[in-house]
């Protein structure tokens, strides 16, 4: 079995797009979170999909690095959808906060 790296470039490379995208975001750029909100909660699903299918081929002990990397990639996502979310919504309401005090 190839290791996952070989195996699913085109996802490592969204996860490593998302990464970078998270490490950028500022507070008030509330487009770029509601972006990275939803690529993040995608992508996390297809990770989570990636990790059942390795854990799969996989038997008990072998390449339990790589399980455990996979695990916290996945991890890493749904915290980036959350927090995403909350700039997203913090953004959202003081927009509209804003707004009705003009």
């Amino acid at each position: 079995m190839t290791n996952y790296k070989e195996q699913y470039k085109e996802d490592i490379r969204l996860y490593g797009s998302i990464v970078t995208r998270y490490r950028n975001l500022k507070e008030n750029d509330i487009m770029g979170a509601y972006n990275l909100m939803k690529d993040s909660h995608i992508v996390s699903e297809r990770w989570s999909v990636i990790r059942e299918e390795y854990r799969k081929l996989l038997r008990r002990g072998e390449k339990s690095e790589e399980k455990d990397r996979l695990e916290d990639m996945y991890r890493f996502l749904k915290e980036v959808h959350t927090d995403a979310r909350m700039i997203w919504k913090q953004g959202k309401e003081d927009s509209r906060n804003n707004r009705e005090d003009i």
